[in-house]
């Protein structure tokens, strides 16, 4: 660790070359992560649709609605 430290000390411009080049490539990094705020989610989803002709919004949920809710 001794000897890690003085080649740091003895060659300031090296050590000041490799930490330009890393922020230098990290800064690029940034820039080309794709980032999102509202990212597209696709959530499973099932749609059961019912009719009954000739009837009223209320007898189709009492009749059919909730049946099938209830055995869903």
């Amino acid at each position: 660790m001794e000897a890690f430290l003085r080649n740091i000390i003895r060659k300031p411009v090296s050590v000041a070359m490799v930490t330009l080049a890393a922020v230098t490539f990290g800064l690029l990094s940034v820039q080309r992560l794709p980032v999102e705020l509202l990212p597209d989610i696709n959530y499973p989803t099932l749609t059961v649709q019912t009719e009954l002709p000739d009837a009223s919004p209320q007898e189709v949920e009492r009749q059919i609605v909730q049946p099938v809710e209830d055995a869903i």
